[in-house]
């Protein structure tokens, strides 16, 4: 017999082993072994898993408590600066109001808007003062330099509705400060614009003219301004011109307007 060489040997014996093991694990005859082995090495691989697992600080549930709170003041910062911002518009505003009243010798009661109109057919804010300040029904509304923003159409003790220059029912004598004699009514164009009509054909009145108001409004003084002029209609052989106005303000910026309550 011829003897085989040595690393054969040891590969069919190796191999025996190999078939003799899976062969007693499947048989279950190293059930017991195999536990002592899991239980040995338990240890070796909890401490793997340690070393080659992303490592959470022990903090991480605090830290991510602390970005939150940190992102909620945030946020309440935000608000209490853009508070603070409306306040300082609305102080600064009524400021410059107040000036135009001392230096043109008129009387009036500012307020701050507490409301505006959710009907898109109509153009009004509501003031925080009424009656018990003076205030009555039909009187100007201004901001500073004297630009009409509307005219008062109800009033209580506490408040106060302003129908806005630009909506339709709104209605102002106006002239041209350049013409004098340029004269016409004032009314507002679905909420967006105004209309100066019944302008004497025979007057003179351009783009960029500014409109104020006649004076002969019941309460309403003469050289408050209502808008400019950009757009001039005339038509030959008519009696009269027309003329669109830009109102010099705008509704959504409003927080603080000005009531007069006498006039010279």
């Amino acid at each position: 017999m011829v003897d085989r060489p040595p690393q054969r040997r040891t590969s069919l014996i190796i191999g025996g082993l190999v078939a003799a093991v899976v062969s007693l694990h499947y048989l279950g005859a190293l059930e017991p072994i195999e536990r002592l082995v899991i239980r040995a090495l338990s240890p070796i691989g909890r401490w793997t898993t340690a070393v080659l697992s992303p490592q959470v600080p022990a903090d991480a549930t605090g830290s991510a408590s602390q970005l939150a709170a940190r992102d909620q003041r945030i946020a309440e910062l935000s608000v209490e600066n853009a508070q603070l911002r409306s306040a300082l518009d609305a102080a600064t505003a009524a400021t410059e109001q107040t000036r135009f009243l001392t230096a043109q010798r008129l009387i009036g009661v500012t307020g701050s808007i507490i409301t505006r109109s959710a009907d898109p057919t109509t153009e009004f804010v509501t003031i925080d003062r009424g009656t018990a300040t003076g205030i009555q029904v039909d009187a100007p509304a201004i901001v500073a330099g004297g630009l009409v923003v509307g005219r008062v159409i109800e009033a209580t003790n506490d408040t106060a509705h302003v129908l806005l220059s630009t909506d339709n029912r709104s209605s102002f004598t106006g002239v041209s400060a350049k013409s004098p004699t340029a004269q016409g009514v004032v009314s507002g164009a679905r909420g967006l614009s105004l209309t100066m009509q019944l302008i004497p054909q025979s007057e003179s009145i351009a783009v960029g003219d500014l409109i104020v108001t006649a004076g002969s409004d019941a309460g309403v003084p003469r050289g408050l301004i209502l808008g400019e002029v950009d757009r001039i209609e005339r038509q030959a052989g008519a009696l009269f011109q027309s003329a669109s106005l830009r109102p010099l303000y705008q509704a959504a910026r409003l927080n603080v307007v000005t009531i007069l309550t006498k006039t010279p």
